[in-house]
């Protein structure tokens, strides 16, 4: 393996292939020491190991960036949002599944800490997708594990880059324990909904796998393992994979230009739900009415109804609703603007740490919820948007350093990732909600009801987050600019 810091593979090496789910993630250039928590932040020290002075609080900013203050001023600016570094601050549905336990490092071993980080990661993309003006669909979860599994046989800076975008430990051990744990936890069986994650690597013949990878992949984050030829039939293969594990939903994801002949490895992750409402709207209750797509365009949309008891809060220029699915297990949050053209305003203050405390805010109320019936898919090509992240060097030949999933059996060229894709889907219906969503990374070498309840009614663009409720990580995001656009 090349030292830190160094080149890696003089010649172009092969590709590795992986289609996988997002996750939020931090830039930063590798600087090994800084003084102010700022500059140790910009030089790329992760948020959880910045020092501060004696008797200071390093507090995290709703922007994400660091500061160190006394304990006085740290009381004021939590009531500004900012919010205690390593906090674990679970949602008012999410009893705790586990003690609080942190590593050496700061990073808590445990799957609610992996869906922290996850969550963070699942931001800062939702951030990179949301200039355009359209419907926006991912499942951030499924891109944090693929990565992860792909971050086991990275060194060097390429390593570091993707650890700090990824928000993962250092030390093996305890990371394995928190991302395999959730993992574990998302396949956990339930007899209300179908939840269900899978990972895959598809190791061409030519390959020499690292053991000690493909143990790690297979052990801690549950993946099948398969050596075939890639060039003859590993499209099809991968591709009935991902369309057998979301239940037909995904389909073609790869295609024939991904795989080619310096093609030596793909890894795919795969999450489906299906699962029905708590309390399903009346289909009798659903009616057509304008959907405003900005300020002054409007479009008819079908609009679901149910009235009752929901967990809502009005916040600081948008509301928020929880609808749970049927097991306590699964809910979805709506983000509502206050106004029609408020979805910018409302995208720049979320973050993460401000959707724990906005859950925190949630209290039981009598409301008419009304939001339209949609269905969206998307796909996405992961590259420009990680490297805008910060994680580049897993992307360019010579520059990264995967040596640690193993080498090419003829030339001992090592991977880089030329191709990381991601396809999603979710259809919001009466009844509940279908979504399904896979990663690939490939590498070359208004209601009728006349009942005085205030109304929530979703008849403008809005957010909406489906969560684990049990840890709070958040398995798909999306915002709805237009629910006719399937």
């Amino acid at each position: 393996m090349a030292a830190e810091g160094k080149t890696v593979n003089p010649r172009p090496a092969h590709t590795v292939a992986l289609l996988a789910a997002l996750a939020a993630l931090v830039p930063g250039a590798l600087i090994t020491h800084a003084t102010s928590p700022h500059a140790q932040f910009e030089a790329g020290v992760p948020l959880e190991e910045i020092k501060c002075g004696e008797d200071l609080v390093l507090l995290e900013s709703p922007r994400g960036t660091p500061a160190c203050v006394s304990t006085g001023s740290a009381e004021i600016l939590e009531a500004r949002g900012f919010a205690p570094v390593g906090a674990v601050l679970p949602g008012p549905s999410a009893p705790s599944m586990m003690p609080a336990a942190s590593t050496e490092s700061g990073h808590d071993p445990t799957p609610r800490g992996a869906a922290s980080a996850s969550n963070r990661f699942a931001v800062g993309l939702y951030n990179q997708l949301s200039g355009g003006d359209g419907n926006i669909f991912f499942s951030p979860l499924s891109i944090y594990v693929a990565f992860s599994a792909l971050y086991e046989g990275a060194g060097g800076e390429t390593a570091e880059q993707m650890r700090r975008v990824l928000g993962l430990d250092a030390d093996a051990g305890a990371r394995r324990a928190a991302v395999g744990g959730l993992v574990d936890h998302v396949n956990r069986p339930d007899p209300d909904s179908t939840l269900a994650m899978a990972n895959a690597l598809w190791v061409d013949d030519q390959l020499l796998l690292s053991g000690s990878y493909g143990s790690a992949v297979r052990d801690s984050y549950m993946a099948h393992v398969e050596s075939l030829d890639l060039q003859e039939g590993g499209t099809g293969r991968v591709n009935d994979w991902i369309e057998d594990n979301t239940n037909g939903v995904i389909r073609d994801v790869v295609q024939e230009s991904h795989i080619d002949e310096s093609t030596r490895l793909v890894i795919t992750n795969a999450i489906y739900l299906d699962a029905e409402w708590e309390r399903q709207f009346p289909k009798h209750d659903t009616y057509e009415d304008d959907f405003w797509k900005n300020g002054m365009e409007s479009t008819r949309a079908d609009f679901m109804s149910l009235w009752g008891g929901f967990d809502h809060a009005s916040l600081d220029g948008f509301q928020m609703v929880r609808l749970p699915y049927k097991g306590e297990r699964l809910s979805m949050l709506v983000l509502l603007p206050d106004g029609r053209d408020g979805i910018g305003a409302l995208e720049e203050s979320v973050t993460a740490p401000n959707i724990d405390r906005w859950k925190k805010d949630l209290a039981p109320a009598d409301l008419i919820v009304d939001i339209p019936r949609f269905k969206t898919g998307s796909d996405y090509d992961l590259v420009g948007l990680l490297e805008d992240l910060g994680m580049t060097n897993v992307f360019a030949p010579g520059a990264a350093d995967l040596s640690g999933i193993g080498r090419d059996a003829a030339t001992g060229m090592t991977l880089h990732v030329a191709a990381a894709l991601h396809k999603a889907f979710v259809d919001v219906h009466e009844e509940g909600t279908e979504a399904a969503a896979a990663t690939v990374v490939a590498g070359r070498l208004e209601s009728s009801l006349d009942i005085p309840f205030p109304p929530f009614k979703a008849d403008r663009p809005f957010m909406f987050m489906i969560q684990d409720d049990e840890t709070g990580a958040l398995l798909f995001m999306g915002r709805v600019t237009d629910p006719t656009v399937g």
